[in-house]
C-alpha cells in the first residue's frame, strides 16, 4: 500500500472502499501475525481507532477523487510506523 501510494503522489486518484477494507483486514492480520496485538494499549486502541475512522470514511466518500501530497504521505507513514514500533509489531526483529 505504501508504495502504491508514493507511485500515485500529485495524480488523482479515487476512493475505493473496497480497497481500503481489504487492505485494514491484509494489515490487521499482518500486524497480528507479528506480535501488534500480543498486547492491548494506546498504540493498539489508537490503531483501531484510525483503522476505523479511515474504513467509515471511506464508505461516505467511495468513488469521490483525492489527490496524495508529499506531506500527506510522510506524516501518516510516520504516524503509523510510530504506533506499529510503540505497539511491538517488529519485536521479532528484536529478539
Amino acid at each position: 500500500m505504501w508504495t502504491y501510494a508514493a507511485l500515485s503522489l500529485g495524480k488523482e486518484d479515487n476512493i475505493n472502499m473496497f480497497h481500503s477494507l481489504a487492505w485494514s483486514a491484509v494489515s490487521g492480520t499482518l500486524l497480528y501475525l507479528c506480535g501488534f496485538f500480543h498486547a492491548f494499549h494506546w498504540p493498539q486502541i489508537t490503531w483501531i481507532c484510525l483503522t476505523t475512522v479511515g474504513s467509515v470514511l471511506s464508505l461516505a466518500k467511495h468513488g469521490d477523487k483525492i489527490k496524495l501530497t508529499l506531506g500527506n504521505y510522510v506524516f501518516t507513514l510516520t504516524l503509523m510506523l510510530f504506533i506499529y514500533i510503540k505497539g511491538g509489531a517488529f519485536q521479532y526483529f528484536n529478539s
